[in-house]
């Protein structure tokens, strides 16, 4: 996601081989757990790029296979999900600037909803907390994998969406973990 050239190989590749995208899912996601003052230059560009940067490219390039599906299946239209984060809706300490770049992520999602559902096409943010991935290795010190939400649970989410009418939009989904932290990662 942080070479533009290569997402845009991707989307190319995607339309020869299958001529149509009813659903583009963003999963991908880079954080740096650090104190905002501490961040240096590389790891602030990594998040950018991989958060923020390509998955705009990657929905660029991507807006005219997903209008065409729209457009030949307008009752179902063509849907983006992006894999957000809790720490763009609400602050965690240590993780501002990822944070930042999942909000940015989550109000992308909901311009392209606003210039783009007219088209049939909209985007919905889903923003977990804590899930039980590689990347959330990190946290397994003080949360046991148990206690985080399990991929399963976003999957779900994401066929939810794929269920509903083009004419329903989903701007943003917040799923925390059960307990006293309803909104905390």
């Amino acid at each position: 996601m942080s070479d533009s050239r290569q997402v845009r190989e991707l989307v190319h590749a995607h339309d020869e081989r299958f001529g149509r995208l009813d659903l583009l899912v963003i999963g991908a996601g880079v954080g740096v757990s650090r104190p905002m003052g501490e961040i240096d230059q590389k790891g602030l560009d990594l998040m950018l790029d991989v958060n923020l940067r390509g998955p705009i490219t990657l929905v660029q390039e991507s807006l005219p296979l997903l209008r065409a599906t729209a457009s030949a299946d307008p009752d179902r239209g063509a849907r983006i999900v992006a894999i957000a984060s809790l720490s763009g809706v609400v602050s965690e300490p240590g993780l501002a600037a990822y944070g930042a770049t999942k909000a940015g992520l989550i109000s992308f999602c909901e311009s392209v909803t606003i210039e783009e559902s007219a088209r049939h096409v909209s985007a919905t943010a889903i923003s977990p907390g804590y899930v039980d991935t590689d990347m959330t290795a990190w946290k397994r010190g003080e949360l046991h994998p148990a206690d985080m939400l399990a991929v399963g649970d976003i999957a779900e989410l994401v066929l939810a969406l794929t269920r509903m009418s083009a004419v329903a939009t989903v701007p943003n989904i917040a799923v925390t973990r059960s307990g006293d932290r309803i909104w905390r990662a």
